[in-house]
This record gives C-alpha cells, structure tokens and sequence, in this order.
C-alpha cells in the first residue's frame, strides 16, 4: 500500500514539476496552453511565467501585433501592450534600459549643465508625437550634438536650413566652415544630432505642433527634432530653456556630448569651430 501511494505521489510531482523551468508548473502550463518543455513558448524573450503577470500573450510573440516583439518592446523601454509603443517612428536610436539605467546611475548631474558633468536624463516629445528619452543616444559608439534653439530664432532657423542642405544661407563662408564638417559627420551617421525647441514664434512655450512645424521646414531624415513642453504642460522636466540657455545667454545653445552623455564642450550662437578638435 505504502508502495503504490509513493507511486502516485510521484506522479502527482511529475505532472506538476516545472520542467522548463520558467516558474508555471505542468497544471498551470495546460491553462495557458504553453509548452511545458519551454521556457519561452513563443519565441519572444520573455518566459512564459512572466508573460503571464505581465498580461502579454506568452503563445503570441508581438502580443500588440505592432511589429516589435514582446521582448524587444520590454528591452527598449517600450509597452509591449500598446501598438503605438513599437520604436520610434523617426528612426531615432534605441538603447536598452539596462544601458541607460547604468549611465543615468554613473553620478549625478550637476546643478547647471556643465562641461564634465552628465547631461540630465529628459524626455521631450518629437515631431511624431513620441516620447523620447535621450538616453537612447548613449553608448551608440558616436557623441551627440545637443542644440537648444528657438522657432523665432533667425540663427537658429539659418543653422537648420544649413543642416538641411542648403548652402549660402547667411552667405557667409566661415559660417559654412564652421558647421560643413558636422553636417557631413551626421549625414555619415558618425555623429547624432537632436534639436531641442522650449519656444514657438511668439516665445511662447514649445508644443508638438512647434516640432512638427520646424521639421517641415528643416526635413533632415537624421536630426530628431523634441519639443519641450515643460512650459506649455507644467510637467516633466524643468525647460530646458531655463536649465541650459541660461547658462550660457543665447540661441542657440549647442552642446557636445560623449556616449555616456558627458557634457564635452558647450557654447552659443553658430560657430562650431571650438568643438572640432574634441569630436
């Protein structure tokens, strides 16, 4: 009798151990339909047991149908539930948030944005309507080019049109010596630039339609180009015009940045030329 109950009891275990060891047991694999000799039924990067408190399908791989799998979606930072989440839609780059995580926790920002201190960690919404970290830019290999200007900025627009393609604008030759060699390094992917705008033609604060109305102007395919809204929704992060314009006291402000979002070099207006040595 003692014999035949263990025989049972080993059965029992057996058909409810976890094989696949992604922490649902035989019963709960059958409710789901996974299968239990897998961790990861369906190919997406995220076990089975997870997918399950987090609501994504475990038997489907891109539980939103948006053409970014689950597991990409949770690497980058996206919601795997929502299919507008899938990237960004400009083609900006992505990194992962354990990456991101790791150079936001590598010191603190300063108090003011200065040359040798991490560039602060903002989001601001693009042209397209999404809600960009630049973190994303870090440890891609390539510095980032950072540059606060105004949609009433004469500069600023002489810059973006320059940046677009267009020579002469100012029908000054040191001005195009001055930004020739940036434009040829983000045309060449070898450098990123992201045009930051806290204010619209009538220095009020920047709005989605800000961003979008100055990349239909300046339609350069690599240059992302964020509103910050801090001023026009009272939320996310202090404007960046408060926080970087200031320090230096014009438009634009541009700044340098490292992979790991050190601030290199920093200055005003457009002449480039301090920055060359140090790209």
């Amino acid at each position: 009798m003692r014999a035949a109950w263990l025989v049972v009891a080993a059965f029992t275990v057996a058909c409810n151990s976890d094989a696949d060891g992604d922490g649902l047991d035989a019963a709960a694999e059958k409710a789901l339909g996974t299968d239990p000799a897998l961790a990861d039924t369906d190919g997406d990067g995220i076990d089975d047991a997870k997918e399950a408190d987090t609501n994504t399908d475990p038997l489907l791989a891109d539980t939103d149908k948006d053409g970014m799998s689950d597991g990409d979606e949770v690497l980058y930072g996206f919601d795997p539930l929502d299919e507008k989440s899938d990237g960004y839609k400009g083609g900006w780059p992505m990194q992962e948030v354990a990456v991101k995580d790791g150079v936001e926790a590598d010191g603190k920002p300063g108090a003011d944005v200065k040359i040798g201190k991490r560039f602060p960690r903002w989001r601001f919404t693009d042209n397209f309507g999404d809600d960009v970290d630049l973190y994303d830019y870090a440890a891609q290999g390539k510095k980032v080019i950072i540059d606060v200007s105004a949609q009433w900025c004469p500069p600023c627009n002489a810059m973006a049109d320059y940046m677009d393609g267009n020579d002469g604008v100012w029908g000054d030759d040191a001005f195009a010596a001055s930004l020739k060699p940036l434009r040829d390094q983000v045309d060449a992917g070898d450098l990123l630039w992201v045009t930051v705008l806290p204010e619209q033609n009538d220095s009020s604060p920047a709005t989605v339609k800000t961003a979008k109305e100055w990349h239909k102007a300046y339609p350069t395919e690599p240059i992302a180009v964020l509103a910050d809204t801090a001023g026009a929704t009272g939320k996310g992060p202090m404007s960046a015009e408060d926080y970087v314009v200031r320090v230096t006291g014009g438009w634009p402000t541009f700044m340098l940045l490292n992979e790991n979002m050190t601030v290199v070099e920093m200055g005003v207006g457009v002449d480039f030329s301090t920055i060359m040595p140090k790209l």
